[in-house]
């Protein structure tokens, strides 16, 4: 096997893993491909245009031992992650994907050799330190958005947090293992292994009214109380102006219910609480007994 120069080269993108490899063209191209079983005999003059055409049958070639010359390469990734990674490729160029962060060594022996058997040229080595420079989210990404970005890299860590502030709802902070907090859409790079880099997304808390009632009295007054939560303040009540008999008076989040001679026996109606982002209605019964009861 001839012996490899040493231009080599080795290009490792570290957000995402992807190393390529480029050897020197093998000296002897003849020998990348097996030998074929017949042999050119010819005879030729000294400019080597044939003169008698002759051929016979080839009794011995390396390459029908031991297959092609391919170009290979053996991988080893120390650090966080530890891989061995072995390449034999048809052409002088190819590519890997690893397994790395931010820090982690990847050591890359480069070399020709028979497909089979033991028969290499010398090794050419390079050795890499893992560093990835990326671009953080954008201010206004989406959750799906920003947990699809932070699936790329193994040293992101992603968590959502529930927030009862409309404001902060819909944001993200970043920041990495050391406190370091960093802008959406800012440029970072790391280059240690013991750095990863946090995302949490603050969602909006869900919102609701609970409403209750505080007073009865004979089953003839009914006061409920609205009370709104996940970050949402009462506004106002809906509720029916003109039923005979039925006395209705809202006062901030609570609303008063009195029934007299003039109701309807076995008749319903409803009021609704708003809140400032949800509402909830509820059905008003009126018996037959006329008293007041509520769902």
């Amino acid at each position: 096997v001839d012996n490899m120069s040493s231009d080599i080269r080795v290009s490792l993108e570290g957000s995402s893993g992807y190393l390529s490899l480029k050897w020197p063209t093998y000296p002897d191209e003849s020998k990348l491909t097996e030998a074929s079983n017949v042999k050119d005999i010819s005879l030729k003059n000294s400019n080597g245009e044939v003169i008698v055409a002759a051929s016979g049958t080839s009794l011995f070639s390396f390459s029908k031992l031991y297959g092609p010359i391919k170009y290979m390469a053996d991988i080893s990734v120390s650090g966080s992650h530890n891989d061995n990674v072995h390449i034999s490729s048809d052409n002088n160029e190819a590519s890997a994907n690893l397994n790395v962060s931010p820090g982690d060594k990847v050591h890359v022996e480069m070399y020709y050799a028979y497909e089979n058997g033991d028969f290499k040229s010398n090794k050419v080595s390079s050795d890499e330190t893992v560093s990835s420079t990326f671009t953080l989210p954008a201010y206004g990404s989406s959750q799906g958005t920003v947990q699809d970005w932070c699936s790329r890299f193994g040293f992101v860590d992603f968590r959502t947090e529930i927030t009862t502030d409309p404001g902060k709802a819909n944001t993200f902070t970043i920041t990495d293992s050391s406190g370091i907090s960093y802008s959406p859409g800012s440029t970072v790079t790391l280059s240690n292994s013991s750095q990863r880099i946090s995302i949490v997304y603050y969602t909006e808390a869900e919102a609701t009214i609970e409403i209750r009632d505080s007073y009865t009295e004979d089953n003839k007054k009914l006061t409920l109380v609205a009370t709104p939560d996940g970050g949402s303040t009462f506004s106002y009540w809906d509720y029916p102006t003109d039923i005979s008999g039925i006395s209705i008076e809202p006062s901030g989040n609570s609303i008063k219910i009195s029934v007299d001679g003039n109701a309807t026996p076995s008749s319903q109606f409803t009021v609704t609480a708003n809140s400032s982002r949800t509402s909830k209605t509820v059905t008003i019964y009126v018996s037959e007994a006329l008293t007041l009861s509520y769902s």
